[in-house]
């Protein structure tokens, strides 16, 4: 048996909305209740120490709460100081050092729009304005207030559901065979045969790579995830297809219960699904390169995310993963699945259930992150 990952810090810092990390430690978006109620960035070093904490004041939040697919916090780890950008519906606000302020003014998007989310991995930083029914992809560069929009793509009658980058270590994940570097679910009001689902896949600089609309009608699609090879998968509640650098799609395939997240694996792709009645437990289900299934596996508890762990950028055997294939995350713990679906650790939260999980990479490798009852975060690192 591989040994779980060791609890290595946990700090409280209130209900977490979303997490990045960079050069400076992890940084958390979090709401808290007490005290002075409201948003909070706060960093924590590679050590577990919370190395600053920033109120927001008038931060605007894109949504009321926290909805998976959705980012607001970026990590940006280029450059000799820690970065984070994070998204609010006026603008993006870029904090250039950690446990500074969030800049004297946010880069503003003009009366009428607004800022539906960030996505990228700090190397190329986009950010998703609504204008009126239409959403266009933006270069944060390109958001000063005043100034022209030097470039760009508009996806009329759009809104974005959800989004994936390659998983893998900061600054070597943004550019792979394909060159993909996200892709973007859009749900279309409109269309030639009603409202319906687009598969999209940028480039860093936010140039399209390619696009597809997706079979079926309305928000039927939601999830998706994507290797640093460019290939693709995406999913709906009872289905999951799988695409090629270049677009084409290669194979299609159904999966028990309904599905609720999907995750870039070393070999192949992992399905989290919640499935049984009653009571909702969660099925992973694997799939090799070529739409085979590899294994199923049923745990305890709710889905809450699942993950592919990569020791490097580039591992596609398996080989050299830091103890598990994939982590799933449930509401009654977290497991370590190897490349044959046996579960090689489990972790509790001693808060209780699991409410939020997250996979980041800080400077120093994979880093499992959850949050039960009350405000502590727990950060557990994987074997090295």
């Amino acid at each position: 048996m591989v040994p779980a990952p060791k609890l290595v810090w946990q700090v409280k810092v209130g209900t977490v909305w979303d997490v990045a990390a960079g050069p400076g430690g992890v940084a958390v978006l979090a709401e808290m209740a007490e005290n002075k109620p409201g948003f909070y960035l706060s960093v924590v070093n590679d050590q577990g120490a919370l190395a600053g904490q920033e109120f927001l004041g008038q931060y605007d939040p894109v949504l009321p709460s926290p909805a998976p697919g959705r980012s607001w916090l970026i990590g940006w780890p280029s450059g000799a100081q820690a970065k984070v950008a994070m998204a609010g519906e006026s603008g993006v606000y870029v904090v250039t050092s950690a446990g500074e302020t969030a800049g004297p003014a946010p880069q503003v998007v003009p009366s009428g729009e607004r800022v539906d989310a960030l996505a990228g991995d700090g190397r190329g930083l986009l950010a998703f304005v609504h204008t009126g029914s239409d959403e266009t992809v933006v270069p944060v560069g390109d958001l000063a207030q005043g100034q022209p929009r030097r470039s760009g793509v508009t996806f009329p009658e759009a809104v974005p559901l959800t989004f994936a980058t390659p998983a893998g270590p900061p600054g070597q994940r943004a550019s792979g065979g394909g060159g993909a570097f996200l892709a973007v679910i859009l749900y279309r009001a409109a269309g030639e045969s009603g409202p319906g689902s687009m598969a999209v896949v940028l480039r860093q600089d936010g140039k399209v790579l390619w696009q597809e609309e997706l079979p079926g009608t309305y928000r039927a699609w939601y999830a998706a995830a994507l290797h640093v090879t460019g290939d693709s998968l995406w999913a709906r509640s009872d289905t999951v297809a799988a695409f090629s650098q270049n677009g084409r799609q290669v194979w299609e395939a159904p999966v028990a219960g309904s599905i609720r997240s999907v995750a870039a694996i070393p070999g192949g792709w992992a399905v989290a699904s919640a499935y049984g009645w009653p009571s909702q437990d969660t099925l992973i289900t694997t799939f090799d390169s070529n739409g085979g299934t590899a294994w199923a596996t049923r745990l305890d508890g709710y889905p809450l995310g699942v993950y592919g762990v990569f020791a490097g950028a580039n591992s596609t055997s398996g080989q050299g993963s830091p103890g598990a294939v994939a982590v799933a995350v449930t509401s009654e713990a977290a497991y370590g699945l190897d490349s044959s679906g046996q579960r090689q650790w489990e972790i509790h939260l001693p808060s209780g259930r699991v409410r939020w999980s997250a996979v980041v990479y800080d400077r120093v490798g994979p880093l499992l992150l959850m949050q039960g009852r009350g405000d502590v975060v727990y950060a557990y690192r994987f074997s090295q």
